[in-house]
């Protein structure tokens, strides 16, 4: 494994980007100011020596039933070196409803909660095992979900904190959820030791957001500077990536 004083070794890096709009923001910024734009404009600064390349195949509302589609596009290029996948959320959001499920206690709550977080790991782990498959040597991170943010305005502005009653009650409950999923992502990437980009850690301020459940130009890079690091260090392991560096 590279260490940090090895050089660089790629004669070319080709990103394949899969899942949803955490990668495919474009319909939330202005053009140019989407992750994918992001990624190509970083990759071609830190390796002006070799070719870069970024395809984008993660869709705007896609969830884990339909990244198969995707990973017959990525089985279909034969240059790609890394992988990066953020799905889920969609999935999550969709499974909201049961968290407004009248109960008669708490030990039926959790009982339910447990019964989703089970599903949604079948679901998530068959999907990875699939994206998996088709990465070169492995280099496959995983992106986890962010939380949402109501008082996004795509300004710069400290998160409003949970626990300081300023988050609306709904939003309370999806956020709960939320942390259901990224167990399971947390728990896939922990047993295949993949990397991943705590995105939820990342977006710490209202101008990550472009509403508040998409991200923003700001919040893309964030994202972006963390696969680039991953990429640049060469370091296919469980580790948590949140680095905010410039």
């Amino acid at each position: 494994m590279p260490t940090s004083d090895q050089p660089f070794s790629f004669s070319r890096v080709h990103i394949a980007l899969l899942g949803d709009s955490i990668l495919d923001n474009a319909p939330y910024v202005e053009d140019g100011q989407e992750v994918s734009s992001h990624l190509r404009r970083e990759l071609q600064r830190q390796f002006p020596d070799i070719p870069t390349k970024v395809t984008l195949l993660a869709r705007d509302g896609a969830t884990l039933s339909g990244i198969p589609h995707q990973v017959d596009k990525l089985a279909k290029l034969d240059d790609v070196t890394h992988v990066f996948m953020s799905a889920g959320g969609n999935d999550a959001l969709g499974e909201m409803s049961r968290l407004q499920k009248r109960v008669s206690n708490v030990g039926e709550a959790l009982l339910d909660l447990y019964e989703l977080r089970e599903s949604l790991r079948d679901d998530y782990e068959q999907v990875f095992q699939n994206v998996m498959a088709h990465t070169p040597d492995g280099r496959l991170g995983l992106l986890n979900i962010y939380n949402p943010n109501s008082k996004a305005t795509g300004v710069p502005e400290q998160h409003p904190d949970i626990t300081s009653g300023t988050i609306d009650p709904r939003e309370k409950s999806l956020i709960a959820g939320l942390s259901l999923f990224n167990d399971v992502i947390q728990a896939v990437a922990t047993k295949y030791h993949r990397p991943l980009i705590d995105v939820r850690g990342l977006f710490s301020d209202a101008g990550d957001y472009a509403t508040p459940i998409e991200p923003s130009s700001q919040g893309g890079m964030k994202i972006v500077r963390n696969i680039v690091a991953i990429v640049q260090q060469d370091r296919w392991e469980c580790r948590v990536w949140r680095e905010t560096v410039k």
